[in-house]
Protein backbone atom coordinates (compact mmCIF):
# COMPACT_ATOMS: atom_id res chain seq x y z
CA UNK A 1 0.00 0.00 0.00
CA UNK A 2 1.47 3.62 -0.72
CA UNK A 3 0.78 5.94 1.83
CA UNK A 4 2.67 8.93 0.04
CA UNK A 5 0.12 11.50 -0.44
CA UNK A 6 1.26 13.07 -3.78
CA UNK A 7 0.67 16.70 -4.41
CA UNK A 8 0.97 17.72 -7.87
CA UNK A 9 1.51 21.87 -7.01
CA UNK A 10 4.70 20.99 -5.20
CA UNK A 11 5.88 19.03 -7.82
CA UNK A 12 5.78 21.85 -10.35
CA UNK A 13 6.94 23.90 -7.96
CA UNK A 14 9.88 21.36 -7.70
CA UNK A 15 10.46 21.18 -11.23
CA UNK A 16 9.22 17.45 -11.53
CA UNK A 17 6.35 18.34 -13.27
CA UNK A 18 7.04 18.04 -17.23
CA UNK A 19 6.35 21.23 -19.49
CA UNK A 20 4.98 22.76 -16.01
CA UNK A 21 5.87 25.87 -14.52
CA UNK A 22 4.86 27.68 -11.01
CA UNK A 23 4.43 31.59 -11.20
CA UNK A 24 4.07 33.45 -8.02
CA UNK A 25 3.78 37.11 -8.61
CA UNK A 26 3.45 39.56 -6.35
CA UNK A 27 3.40 43.33 -5.94
CA UNK A 28 2.73 46.47 -3.51
CA UNK A 29 2.03 49.67 -4.29
CA UNK A 30 2.51 52.08 -0.99
CA UNK A 31 0.92 55.23 -1.88
CA UNK A 32 -2.37 55.52 -4.02
CA UNK A 33 -4.36 58.41 -4.02
CA UNK A 34 -8.31 59.24 -4.75
CA UNK A 35 -7.66 60.75 -7.48
CA UNK A 36 -4.47 58.70 -9.38
CA UNK A 37 -6.70 55.50 -9.82
CA UNK A 38 -6.79 53.22 -11.53
CA UNK A 39 -2.78 52.26 -10.66
CA UNK A 40 -0.90 49.24 -11.00
CA UNK A 41 -0.07 47.37 -8.09
CA UNK A 42 3.32 47.92 -8.41
CA UNK A 43 6.25 49.41 -6.67
CA UNK A 44 7.04 52.12 -8.53
CA UNK A 45 3.34 53.45 -8.23
CA UNK A 46 0.96 55.03 -11.16
CA UNK A 47 -0.11 53.03 -14.16
CA UNK A 48 2.09 50.30 -16.52
CA UNK A 49 2.56 51.21 -20.33
CA UNK A 50 2.97 47.95 -21.99
CA UNK A 51 5.34 48.04 -25.46
CA UNK A 52 2.73 47.60 -28.09
CA UNK A 53 2.69 44.80 -30.56
CA UNK A 54 4.08 46.34 -34.15
CA UNK A 55 4.17 43.67 -36.83
CA UNK A 56 5.12 46.58 -38.63
CA UNK A 57 8.46 46.59 -37.57
CA UNK A 58 11.11 44.25 -37.89
CA UNK A 59 11.29 43.49 -34.20
CA UNK A 60 7.32 43.50 -33.19
CA UNK A 61 7.67 46.24 -31.57
CA UNK A 62 10.18 44.81 -28.87
CA UNK A 63 12.81 47.09 -27.73
CA UNK A 64 16.60 46.77 -25.87
CA UNK A 65 16.51 47.74 -22.58
CA UNK A 66 18.39 50.48 -20.62
CA UNK A 67 19.06 49.64 -16.81
CA UNK A 68 20.23 52.50 -14.18
CA UNK A 69 20.56 52.59 -10.72
CA UNK A 70 19.91 55.70 -8.07
CA UNK A 71 23.28 54.80 -6.38
CA UNK A 72 26.65 54.74 -7.89
CA UNK A 73 27.15 51.41 -5.29
CA UNK A 74 24.99 49.04 -7.57
CA UNK A 75 28.19 48.21 -9.49
CA UNK A 76 30.79 45.55 -9.27
CA UNK A 77 34.15 47.47 -8.33
CA UNK A 78 34.83 51.44 -9.46
CA UNK A 79 31.85 53.04 -7.44
CA UNK A 80 31.84 54.11 -3.76
CA UNK A 81 32.31 50.66 -1.62
CA UNK A 82 30.60 48.74 -4.37
CA UNK A 83 28.63 47.14 -1.44
CA UNK A 84 25.07 46.91 -3.49
CA UNK A 85 23.68 45.03 -5.96
CA UNK A 86 26.58 43.90 -8.75
CA UNK A 87 24.52 41.68 -11.13
CA UNK A 88 20.72 41.62 -11.63
CA UNK A 89 18.59 38.70 -14.20
CA UNK A 90 15.74 39.89 -16.32
CA UNK A 91 13.46 37.65 -17.37
CA UNK A 92 11.13 38.46 -20.21
CA UNK A 93 9.33 37.69 -23.80
CA UNK A 94 11.10 38.08 -27.13
CA UNK A 95 9.36 39.89 -30.27
CA UNK A 96 7.85 36.44 -30.89
CA UNK A 97 6.49 35.86 -27.00
CA UNK A 98 9.32 33.38 -26.46
CA UNK A 99 10.64 33.59 -23.16
CA UNK A 100 14.27 35.35 -23.12
CA UNK A 101 16.91 35.88 -19.76
CA UNK A 102 19.90 37.57 -19.71
CA UNK A 103 21.99 39.04 -16.49
CA UNK A 104 23.15 42.44 -16.77
CA UNK A 105 26.19 43.85 -15.04
CA UNK A 106 25.33 47.37 -13.18
CA UNK A 107 27.22 50.40 -14.27
CA UNK A 108 25.64 52.29 -10.74
CA UNK A 109 24.09 55.25 -12.14
CA UNK A 110 25.42 54.98 -15.70
CA UNK A 111 23.29 52.98 -18.34
CA UNK A 112 24.03 49.10 -18.39
CA UNK A 113 21.96 48.05 -22.25
CA UNK A 114 20.21 44.69 -22.39
CA UNK A 115 22.06 42.96 -25.27
CA UNK A 116 18.22 40.90 -26.00
CA UNK A 117 15.24 42.98 -27.52
CA UNK A 118 11.74 42.52 -24.76
CA UNK A 119 8.44 43.11 -26.04
CA UNK A 120 7.29 42.08 -22.51
CA UNK A 121 9.71 42.23 -18.66
CA UNK A 122 7.92 39.58 -16.06
CA UNK A 123 10.39 40.07 -13.52
CA UNK A 124 13.52 41.37 -12.20
CA UNK A 125 15.86 40.44 -9.67
CA UNK A 126 19.68 40.72 -7.82
CA UNK A 127 21.70 37.84 -8.82
CA UNK A 128 24.98 38.96 -7.24
CA UNK A 129 25.37 41.69 -4.34
CA UNK A 130 28.27 42.95 -2.18
CA UNK A 131 28.09 43.48 1.27
CA UNK A 132 24.74 45.05 1.35
CA UNK A 133 23.50 42.01 -0.07
CA UNK A 134 20.48 44.03 -1.33
CA UNK A 135 20.52 46.86 -3.75
CA UNK A 136 21.18 50.36 -2.18
CA UNK A 137 19.34 52.67 -4.93
CA UNK A 138 16.22 51.71 -6.78
CA UNK A 139 17.02 50.16 -10.16
CA UNK A 140 14.84 51.57 -13.19
CA UNK A 141 14.70 49.45 -15.99
CA UNK A 142 13.80 51.35 -19.25
CA UNK A 143 13.21 51.06 -23.03
CA UNK A 144 16.43 52.24 -24.54
CA UNK A 145 14.66 54.27 -27.45
CA UNK A 146 13.05 56.66 -25.32
CA UNK A 147 13.76 56.15 -21.79
CA UNK A 148 10.41 57.28 -20.74
CA UNK A 149 8.66 53.51 -20.59
CA UNK A 150 9.57 51.65 -16.62
CA UNK A 151 9.29 48.15 -17.91
CA UNK A 152 10.50 46.67 -14.38
CA UNK A 153 11.56 48.97 -11.11
CA UNK A 154 13.51 47.49 -8.09
CA UNK A 155 13.01 49.64 -4.94
CA UNK A 156 15.88 50.25 -2.91
CA UNK A 157 16.74 47.06 -1.00
CA UNK A 158 14.49 44.97 -2.25
CA UNK A 159 16.47 42.83 -4.65
CA UNK A 160 13.35 42.22 -6.42
CA UNK A 161 10.69 43.67 -8.60
CA UNK A 162 7.36 43.86 -6.54
CA UNK A 163 4.77 44.35 -9.36
CA UNK A 164 1.52 41.99 -10.36
CA UNK A 165 1.63 41.66 -14.10
CA UNK A 166 2.64 38.72 -15.65
CA UNK A 167 2.61 37.18 -19.58
CA UNK A 168 1.69 33.90 -20.88
CA UNK A 169 4.74 33.17 -23.22
CA UNK A 170 3.87 31.73 -26.17
CA UNK A 171 3.30 27.65 -26.83
CA UNK A 172 1.90 28.15 -22.79
CA UNK A 173 -1.73 28.02 -21.18
CA UNK A 174 -1.72 29.80 -18.04
CA UNK A 175 -4.35 28.55 -15.12
CA UNK A 176 -4.77 30.91 -12.73
CA UNK A 177 -5.27 29.01 -9.09
CA UNK A 178 -5.37 31.85 -6.98
CA UNK A 179 -6.13 35.92 -6.08
CA UNK A 180 -5.16 37.70 -2.99
CA UNK A 181 -5.13 40.98 -2.08
CA UNK A 182 -4.69 43.58 1.07
CA UNK A 183 -4.92 46.78 2.48
CA UNK A 184 -2.22 48.03 5.20
CA UNK A 185 -4.36 48.70 8.06
CA UNK A 186 -4.24 52.29 9.30
CA UNK A 187 -5.99 54.37 12.61
CA UNK A 188 -8.51 55.60 9.40
CA UNK A 189 -11.01 53.32 8.29
CA UNK A 190 -10.32 53.46 4.46
CA UNK A 191 -11.14 51.07 1.90
CA UNK A 192 -9.69 49.81 -1.71
CA UNK A 193 -11.10 47.90 -4.56
CA UNK A 194 -8.77 45.74 -6.16
CA UNK A 195 -9.66 44.04 -10.33
CA UNK A 196 -7.75 41.54 -11.94
CA UNK A 197 -7.21 42.05 -15.84
CA UNK A 198 -6.48 40.02 -18.22
CA UNK A 199 -5.61 41.56 -21.41
CA UNK A 200 -5.90 39.21 -24.15
CA UNK A 201 -4.82 39.16 -27.69
CA UNK A 202 -7.98 39.86 -30.12
CA UNK A 203 -9.01 38.12 -32.94
CA UNK A 204 -6.95 40.29 -35.29
CA UNK A 205 -3.63 39.31 -33.22
CA UNK A 206 -1.83 40.58 -30.22
CA UNK A 207 -1.58 43.65 -31.75
CA UNK A 208 -5.38 44.23 -30.81
CA UNK A 209 -5.82 43.45 -27.31
CA UNK A 210 -9.55 42.91 -24.84
CA UNK A 211 -9.52 44.16 -21.58
CA UNK A 212 -11.58 41.72 -19.50
CA UNK A 213 -12.34 42.05 -16.20
CA UNK A 214 -12.42 38.38 -14.30
CA UNK A 215 -12.23 39.76 -10.85
CA UNK A 216 -12.38 42.54 -7.98
CA UNK A 217 -12.16 42.19 -4.71
CA UNK A 218 -12.89 44.91 -1.64
CA UNK A 219 -10.82 45.72 0.88
CA UNK A 220 -11.30 47.57 4.58
CA UNK A 221 -8.73 48.27 6.87
CA UNK A 222 -11.33 48.39 9.66
CA UNK A 223 -13.15 45.07 8.54
CA UNK A 224 -11.68 42.94 5.39
CA UNK A 225 -8.06 44.25 5.79
CA UNK A 226 -7.17 40.89 3.73
CA UNK A 227 -9.09 38.90 0.87
CA UNK A 228 -7.48 35.79 -1.22
CA UNK A 229 -10.03 33.74 -3.90
CA UNK A 230 -8.69 30.05 -5.01
CA UNK A 231 -10.35 29.04 -8.12
CA UNK A 232 -11.60 25.66 -7.66
CA UNK A 233 -11.59 25.74 -11.52
CA UNK A 234 -8.71 27.59 -12.45
CA UNK A 235 -9.27 30.20 -14.93
CA UNK A 236 -7.67 29.26 -18.22
CA UNK A 237 -5.19 32.36 -19.66
CA UNK A 238 -4.59 32.35 -23.25
CA UNK A 239 -1.23 32.27 -24.46
CA UNK A 240 0.39 36.25 -24.73
CA UNK A 241 -2.36 37.46 -22.19
CA UNK A 242 -1.06 40.37 -20.19
CA UNK A 243 -2.47 39.56 -16.62
CA UNK A 244 -2.49 41.83 -14.25
CA UNK A 245 -3.68 43.41 -10.79
CA UNK A 246 -4.68 47.13 -11.05
CA UNK A 247 -6.31 49.43 -7.72
CA UNK A 248 -9.13 50.98 -9.59
CA UNK A 249 -10.99 52.59 -6.34
CA UNK A 250 -9.46 54.02 -2.52
CA UNK A 251 -11.26 56.12 -0.34
CA UNK A 252 -8.56 57.87 0.88
CA UNK A 253 -4.76 59.41 0.02
CA UNK A 254 -1.68 57.17 0.78
CA UNK A 255 -3.18 53.81 0.97
CA UNK A 256 -0.79 51.25 0.85
CA UNK A 257 -2.14 47.61 -1.39
CA UNK A 258 -0.87 44.62 -1.60
CA UNK A 259 -1.55 41.87 -4.06
CA UNK A 260 -0.66 38.77 -5.09
CA UNK A 261 -0.96 36.02 -8.23
CA UNK A 262 -0.42 32.20 -8.23
CA UNK A 263 -0.42 31.03 -11.70
CA UNK A 264 1.03 27.39 -13.29
CA UNK A 265 1.76 28.07 -16.89
CA UNK A 266 1.62 24.39 -19.34
CA UNK A 267 3.35 23.85 -22.44
CA UNK A 268 0.70 23.51 -25.28
CA UNK A 269 0.73 19.61 -27.27
CA UNK A 270 2.06 20.58 -30.80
Amino acid sequence: MNNHFFDFFLEVSKGLAPDHIAINKYGRNNDINTGSTPELVWAKGGNYEFLEYDPSDSSNGAERLRVTSSSVNDQEGGGGNSGGAHNIIIEGLDQDYNQISETISLLGQNAANSTHEYLRVNRAYVSLAGDLAVNEGRIDIVDAVTGSIVLAYIETGKSQTEQCQYTIPAGYTGYLLDFSGSILKSGSNRNATLELIFREPGSKGPERYIKKSKQQLALESSGSTSFSKFYALPLVIPEKTDVYVQCINVSANSTEIFANLGIVIQKDVV
